[in-house]
């Protein structure tokens, strides 16, 4: 089982931080979009009239809102230097399969090939559904999503 504050993206950044702590690791976003999440989570936040934002900068995305910064996805395709670290473990796009039933025997065990066959999952908490969701293209690691259902 995987805590959420074991994984930084890029070495640095936790999953959950603030938008200072995101502008002060990565720089400014290159790009920022109003959006909102459309997930029952964020209801109460949009209620008080809450904008939400997706900061884009080098190909990690977070939702921003009331100064807070939530993870979305890194893109390790298109961007060779982006990985994330799940406690000493380095995940980047040289990382295989192979490579993730080493590092997490657990979740390779739960890996069902069919459907689902190019995410990897790695859980937080047996209650919760949310789940880091590892994109797997060619016998290799393309993406990482942090997943949460509505």
């Amino acid at each position: 089982m995987v805590k959420i504050d074991d994984i930084k993206i890029n070495g640095s950044i936790k999953l959950l931080t603030t938008e200072a702590d995101f502008i002060t690791k990565m720089g400014k976003a290159e790009k920022i979009a109003e959006d909102f999440p459309g997930c029952s989570n964020y209801d109460e936040e949009a209620g008080k009239g809450t904008k939400f934002f997706i900061y884009t900068k080098n190909g990690i995305k977070y939702y921003v809102y009331n100064k807070k910064a939530e993870f979305q996805e890194i893109n390790l395709k298109d961007y060779s230097d982006n990985y994330i670290l799940v406690k000493k473990h380095k995940i980047s796009n040289k990382t295989t399969l192979t490579d993730l039933k080493k590092m997490f025997p657990v979740a390779y065990k739960n890996y069902k090939k069919g459907k689902d066959a190019h995410l990897f999952k790695l859980k937080f908490n047996p209650e919760w559904d949310d789940e880091i969701q590892i994109a797997i293209e060619n016998g290799k690691v393309t993406a990482i999503y942090y997943w949460t259902p509505c």
